[in-house]
């Protein structure tokens, strides 16, 4: 857990300068899940989705934090946001 904590003190150190890196505040969300903490981790999924809706990712472990909480509705509903954007980056590597 201790290696959590700090990976989570640097991502927020580095939003604390740039708070507009959708990738960091997903990877800022995967150890506040990692943590136990998954209303953190929605707060910053929400946010990393607001500025790049295309992280597939962020809309899988969105999915799985609600359905964490019991939100099943809005989990299926990010999960099919992750396949369906993971099916168009598998598409586009196709050519």
């Amino acid at each position: 857990m201790e290696r959590h904590a700090r990976a989570a003190e640097l991502y927020e150190a580095f939003l604390n300068v740039d708070d507009r890196d959708a990738r960091v505040l997903y990877k800022l969300a995967l150890v506040r899940f990692y943590e136990g903490q998954v209303d953190s981790a929605i707060d910053a999924l929400e946010r990393a989705l607001g500025l790049d809706e295309r992280l597939s990712e962020a809309h899988h472990l969105l999915g799985v934090c609600f359905g964490r909480q019991g939100r099943i509705s809005e989990a299926i509903r990010a999960l099919e946001r992750a396949v369906a954007q993971e099916t168009r980056e598998a598409l586009d590597r196709a050519g």
